[in-house]
């Protein structure tokens, strides 16, 4: 089994990433969740790998400890010795691979960037034909990560052989006809995003979200560990991101087979209110809805996820049978 891991940032977008299983099976893409990392695909990795498909998560970096402030003393500095007005600043950082075991201790990057989907899109794209990821890709993604996995597919379908979206809302549904905020553009999202956080601390926002994130205690327990590292500053960041990331397009489809997956006791996505719209417009989406989960389906009930997940991609971006025989054999 390959495997390799490190940070990769473009134009400002940063993306943690870690890739493995057999060096030469279809590569599936897992994008955290909203304030969530890698660990949340820890129930599906295993038996993505025993079927024959090589997997590449990737989530948020975050800033280390005693950072927070680094952006701020980096800017000043900036100002003191500021560049020529011509100068273009190369901000790229090339793919760096570390031994797996490495992978929690990884140093990672300050957190300076423009947090936008479309932005973590590109980079996502950039990063799949930097590690070589050439044939087509079947992209899954919670939440945050379920939209720049569509996001990823408006811009390069050619390279998407399948999307599975969960608990993440369309990013172009035209809104419906009388729907409040139609109109609202993107920076007063923005504003309102920011808004929404102004009264209450980062424990208590902690706190709510991980309540709401599934029906089992150990997945509740799940996403407030995840979310522990995190200050206020960037978890309204990440939120803003996500709220802003609409742009309704009429005349779009998507020509992929698309998956869109739901626990029965989730609250806090779109998806269960967009969903008959988003199968009448798209002839090849499939609805899954299931029991005992909540928004973090794939904990709540890892059981039911994989067997939704296996049946899409086997009949959707199948392992080709000389590489499974040959996986099997090895």
């Amino acid at each position: 089994m390959q495997e390799a891991a490190g940070v990769f940032e473009r134009a400002g977008s940063a993306l943690r990433y870690r890739m493995a299983g057999p060096g030469d099976g279809p590569v599936v893409v897992l994008g955290a969740g909203r304030w969530l990392d890698h660990r949340m695909w820890d129930p599906q990795l295993p038996e993505l790998w025993a079927a024959g498909y090589r997997t590449l998560t990737w989530e948020l970096p975050s800033p280390r400890p005693g950072d927070r402030h680094a952006r701020w003393r980096k800017l000043l500095a900036r100002k003191e010795s500021a560049p020529s007005p011509d100068a273009v600043p190369d901000v790229s950082v090339p793919v760096e691979s570390v031994p797996i075991d490495h992978v929690r201790t990884y140093p990672t990057p300050v957190v300076r960037e423009n947090l936008t989907v479309r932005g973590l899109a590109e980079a996502l794209l950039e990063l799949a034909d930097r590690l070589r990821a050439h044939r087509q890709l079947a992209l899954v993604g919670h939440s945050l990560g379920g939209q720049v996995a569509q996001e990823a597919a408006f811009l390069r379908p050619e390279r998407v052989a399948g999307l599975v979206v969960v608990a993440a809302g369309c990013l172009t549904l035209p809104p419906r006809l009388g729907a409040m905020f139609r109109t609202v553009p993107a920076h007063r999202w923005a504003k309102l995003a920011s808004l929404a956080f102004a009264s209450r601390s980062d424990a208590r926002i902690r706190h709510e979200a991980a309540r709401a994130a599934g029906v089992d205690a150990a997945t509740q327990t799940h996403a407030y560990t995840a979310m522990e590292h995190l200050d206020k500053s960037r978890l309204t960041q990440v939120w803003r991101a996500g709220v802003t990331s609409a742009h309704p397009e009429p005349d779009y489809r998507i020509d992929q087979p698309l998956l869109l997956v739901r626990g029965e006791f989730d609250r806090t996505s779109r998806l269960g209110r967009q969903a008959k719209r988003w199968l009448d417009r798209d002839p090849r989406a499939e609805y899954e809805v299931l029991d005992r989960a909540g928004y973090l389906a794939n904990l709540d009930n890892p059981r039911a996820f994989n067997r939704v997940l296996l049946e899409f991609l086997t009949a959707r971006h199948p392992v080709p049978r000389t590489r499974r025989r040959g996986h099997r054999a090895g």
